[in-house]
């Protein structure tokens, strides 16, 4: 299965502790407070910055995750635009609420085929929330719903 993560829009933390507000809009294309974290050590992916839009794209079936923030934050707010623009397949938008060190916990939605023995495999587009170690790759699921597939470019 090919993941493709594309994350677009401004991403906006609002965060609620002493600190005030983080805002990030990517207009200055620099990305040196980031980190990416991936799952198993695997290589590295692309980000980058156009025209003001944060993109990412991976075709791995592993967790690919950039990161800002610092261990002081408490009890803060993320809001964010996020759409895809391509679908290169079946293929998921993942969004982190928590990381530390290798330890996660995502949400993602994403459409993947469901085998249901001699039927035909069918796409069921769902959200999944998990938590676990990027350094492994079972994930303890955390909820699950259906929910339809993100517009491509809205």
């Amino acid at each position: 299965m090919k993941i493709t993560l594309i994350g677009s829009g401004i991403f906006l933390f609002i965060l609620s502790v002493s600190a005030g507000t983080l805002v990030e809009t990517f207009d200055d294309r620099n990305l040196e407070e980031w980190r990416e974290v991936v799952q198993l050590n695997n290589a590295p992916g692309s980000w980058e910055i156009i025209n003001n839009e944060f993109h990412a794209i991976s075709r791995e079936t592993f967790v690919r995750l950039l990161t800002t923030g610092d261990e002081t934050w408490e009890n803060y707010t993320v809001e964010f635009d996020v759409k895809p623009l391509k679908k290169h397949g079946i293929g998921a938008i993942s969004i982190a609420a928590r990381v530390k060190g290798t330890w996660v916990v995502y949400c993602r939605v994403h459409d993947p085929v469901v085998l249901m023995g001699d039927k035909p495999p069918i796409h069921e587009p769902r959200v999944d929330c998990l938590t676990g170690d990027l350094h492994d790759t079972l994930f303890i699921l955390i909820g699950s719903f259906p929910h339809p597939l993100l517009k491509l470019n809205k």
